[in-house]
């Protein structure tokens, strides 16, 4: 059985592979933004992914997990809900109806990925929420 760190490297890989904007950790980087925590509204970085993709656990030391954070932030850049990327044998393609029907929208009635977009296009938008959530 595979454990979830695996299941979450085999559907990113496939994520990654259906969608050419997407396909390689650089290209994901430059679109992948943090959406909590103090990194929120910032990019996350190529060697994160790079880490998230490699399953091996004969490496010293051993490579960084997946935070909770980081599968939410991926799973938002591509629409969908990060505990999706959780799921077995995940079709890029053709997600379940029940998830895609509409991620749930964050606070103000966004999508995830346009939470993103819009912390990328206006900073001044992550200080409010900030401001708002304290």
């Amino acid at each position: 059985m595979l454990d979830a760190r695996e299941i979450f490297a085999a559907n990113l890989k496939s994520l990654m592979a259906s969608n050419s904007k997407f396909s390689t950790p650089k290209k994901l980087a430059a679109h992948c933004y943090w959406l909590r925590s103090k990194k929120e509204g910032e990019k996350v970085s190529p060697r994160q992914i790079l880490y998230a993709l490699d399953t091996r656990d004969d490496v010293d030391p051993p490579l960084p997990s997946p935070t909770v954070d980081f599968v939410d932030a991926v799973a938002a850049t591509f629409g969908l809900e990060a505990w999706l990327l959780l799921v077995p044998s995940l079709n890029p393609l053709s997600p379940p109806d029940l998830l895609t029907r509409g991620a749930r929208p964050r606070g103000n009635g966004e999508r995830p990925a346009d939470h993103a977009l819009t912390l990328k296009a206006n900073p001044q938008k992550r200080q409010k929420d900030r401001k708002r959530s304290a």
